[in-house]
């Protein structure tokens, strides 16, 4: 028997659900996981469409080599 994880993102409009699979395994993981995750995609209020893939990819959007810190910051 193979474990399945199942992930549940928080209350809101999210990127598309293929593409927040796809990089929580890869947060998670580094790789994807194929059939073996899987995301649970909810919401309380029904939006008409999700994020657009650009504005929900927060790497981008972080200068280079600002990863170390922004880590830090959220550990705080």
């Amino acid at each position: 028997m193979t474990a399945t994880v199942i992930y549940v993102h928080g209350n809101g409009n999210k990127a598309r659900a293929e593409r927040l699979k796809a990089e929580w395994d890869q947060a998670l993981f580094g790789r994807d996981l194929d059939e073996r995750s899987v995301m649970a995609y909810w919401a309380s209020v029904r939006y008409p469409q999700p994020l657009p893939d650009t504005e929900f990819d927060e790497i981008e959007q972080v200068p280079a080599g600002a990863g170390e810190e922004l880590a830090r910051a959220r550990r705080a």
